[in-house]
């Protein structure tokens, strides 16, 4: 996706950072990430960390994509 260096754009295109959860969630949901560690509903505790992930997924693929080059899936669906 093409996107501007615009601060609505950036605030879209990275919206999980908005959140007001990410400040407790995502260092170190980024840190099991960057790990390797899957994360499932159930597994690693808290269950926020999946809900974190799962709500933001989409601005989060974004940001490992464009940040660091790697790709963020889903799997074991369905």
């Amino acid at each position: 996706m093409e996107y501007d260096d615009t601060e609505k754009d950036l605030n879209a295109r990275y919206a999980f950072m908005l959140d007001k959860a990410a400040k407790n969630t995502f260092a170190k949901l980024d840190y099991l990430l960057k790990s390797g560690m899957h994360i499932q509903r159930d597994f690693p505790k808290p269950a926020s960390m999946y809900a974190f992930l799962d709500k933001h997924y989409r601005s989060l693929q974004a940001y490992y994509d464009d940040f660091f080059e790697m790709l963020l899936k889903k799997e074991g669906e369905g």
